[in-house]
């Protein structure tokens, strides 16, 4: 086995890398984007990457948009809340998506990552 330890990894292209087996068959990507969002007051991002902003629209749902946007909007996306259990995504656009919660967050932060093509 080897190691490689590198301080970048650039494509030779506009999209990120891909890893592929010997054969040369893709077998993973990098995340497309995540984040963590602080619903506490306005609504900020705790921590993210490729994600420009979170609007908040009510108590309930949120629109998460990207920096740059997705090739299309078949991307799949994971998601997490601190203690809240219904929660899920709809609207998936190439731009963004919204994030909705069966109550008032309040001071619970939630969590997402995307992964689709770029």
């Amino acid at each position: 086995m080897s190691t490689l330890a590198v301080g970048t990894i650039k494509s030779v292209s506009s999209t990120p890398p891909v890893f592929q087996n010997t054969s040369g068959v893709e077998i993973g990507q990098l995340a497309f984007a995540w984040c963590n969002i602080d619903p506490t007051g306005s609504s900020s991002i705790a921590d993210s990457h490729n994600i420009s902003s979170v609007a908040e629209n009510n108590q309930n749902t949120y629109t998460i948009s990207f920096a740059r946007a997705c090739a299309n909007a078949n991307y799949a996306i994971g998601s997490d809340v601190e203690t809240e259990t219904n929660h899920f995504t709809d609207t998936h656009q190439t731009g963004s998506f919204r994030f909705r919660t069966g109550g008032n967050l309040s001071d619970q932060h939630f969590s997402a990552i995307v992964f689709g093509d770029s």
